[in-house]
């Protein structure tokens, strides 16, 4: 019996062991493809997850358009377990959460400058006390942790024709993505228009639409639109945040050296992202300066103070209508914030 005993003791030993060692798979949900630059640098990271765990977690990444789901379901999709890691963009959740609009308000920061110094005063906005407990609170009520958090390359309005100054926006019909760049576009008499991404292009062929706002990471490289995008006017108007949140529960079920190398290797990620983005809004400017019939203006300092007073006046007043009493000392928290960065 003593060795009967001895033997099933060994035998759940060993499965035991087995069993800290099996395999681990997850998903990771992304807002952008495997093609994208930003994306790279996080399948690299996956790759690293997976070399020093000695492959015990696989991460897949997986592009929201490969699922039932879409971007703006990525707290959903986590709170309920569906997935264990997503990227999220806390504008397309402003919706519920409105007060996450706040940092990524048009013209909030002070003056015009390069993206690397503006990224530190935008980290100012998100880290302003009030912004970073309502940041905490969006992730942990459904269910979350925020293990990384970075930009994507500024904000500017591209055209099919050029424009070399702030007034010949007017009477354009310009592609937005959220009520706050409506309000600055219509502020600039030109005309907003909210259509569906995979839209764009085919409705700047037809000339239905004559610019969009976005980064100048979609144009460059292998970037589609710059084949019917013609110029640009550089303000850097705001810049759209990224974080990868991982569902506490999967994160609590990983054995610890595991959990650890995640941790890190996301924090890891982070700084690589925030070192890579303004690097490349330079390199793609520039490629796109260079390209035979387009062309890049770039908004004075004066031209962005008097952007920044347009918002002020006509957005940021219409924003804390919408969301209500708690908006206006945040917004004041983060202005005050930004301002000290400058």
């Amino acid at each position: 019996m003593k060795f009967l005993g001895a033997l099933v003791a060994g035998v759940l030993a060993f499965a035991g062991a087995a069993n800290a060692q099996e395999q681990i798979k997850w998903r990771y949900y992304s807002v952008i493809p495997t093609s994208h630059d930003f994306a790279k640098n996080v399948l690299q990271s996956f790759k690293n997850i997976e070399t020093k765990t000695q492959g015990q977690l696989s991460i897949r990444f997986v592009n929201y358009g490969e699922t039932p789901y879409k971007a703006t379901d990525a707290l959903t999709v986590l709170k309920r377990g569906q997935v264990e890691m997503t990227e999220w963009l806390p504008s397309y959740s402003a919706g519920t959460y409105p007060l996450l609009a706040a940092p990524e308000l048009p013209f909030l920061l002070p003056v015009l400058s390069d993206p690397k110094v503006a990224q530190a005063g935008v980290d100012k906005a998100w880290q302003s006390p009030s912004m970073k407990a309502e940041l905490q609170r969006v992730v942990s009520e459904n269910g979350g942790q925020m293990m990384a958090h970075y930009y994507y390359e500024p904000m500017n309005f591209w055209f099919t024709k050029p424009v070399g100054k702030v007034a010949d926006i007017a009477g354009k019909r310009v592609r937005v993505f959220s009520p706050e760049l409506g309000e600055l576009t219509t502020a600039l008499k030109a005309s907003p228009v909210s259509i569906a991404n995979p839209e764009v292009y085919a409705a700047l062929q037809r000339n239905t639409l004559d610019g969009v706002i976005t980064g100048a990471g979609t144009l460059g490289g292998g970037g589609q639109r710059k084949e019917v995008l013609r110029a640009g006017y550089i303000a850097n108007l705001m810049f759209v945040s990224s974080s990868i949140l991982i569902n506490s529960e999967a994160l609590a079920k990983l054995p610890p050296k595991v959990r650890d190398v995640v941790v890190d290797e996301m924090k890891q990620l982070a700084e690589t992202q925030r070192t890579f983005m303004p690097e490349s809004d330079r390199t793609k400017k520039a490629e796109l300066r260079a390209m035979t019939g387009f062309t890049v203006a770039d908004a004075s300092k004066e031209d962005y103070a008097a952007l920044r007073k347009t918002a002020s006046e006509s957005v940021w007043p219409e924003w804390k209508k919408r969301v209500g009493d708690k908006a206006g000392p945040l917004l004041e928290e983060i202005l005050k914030s930004v301002e000290a960065a400058k």
